[in-house]
């Protein structure tokens, strides 16, 4: 694919910066299977693994939406299915 340069942002996200090439979805599913990344106007962004402090957040989350619903007939999930 000839990536040449990594940028980190904010949260461990890092986009693919080329700038003589615009990305495709080709690009992205060309990517190995254990390698997440979104595509956003030609730039490929490389989706890092979740900070101790996002894990914390979302257990905070689920236990608040879980105490809510102890009343209500719903179901709260901690993780998304694909």
């Amino acid at each position: 694919m000839g990536l040449e340069q990594r940028q980190l942002y904010p949260g461990g996200n890092v986009v693919m910066s080329n700038e003589e090439k615009l990305y495709t979805i080709a690009d992205v599913e060309a990517l190995p299977e254990e390698e997440l990344a979104e595509l956003i106007d030609g730039k490929m962004y490389m989706m890092g693994t979740p900070t101790a402090t996002h894990q914390r957040l979302i257990g905070f989350l689920y236990l608040k939406f879980n105490v809510n619903n102890l009343t209500q007939a719903t179901t709260t999930y901690s993780v998304s299915f694909n």
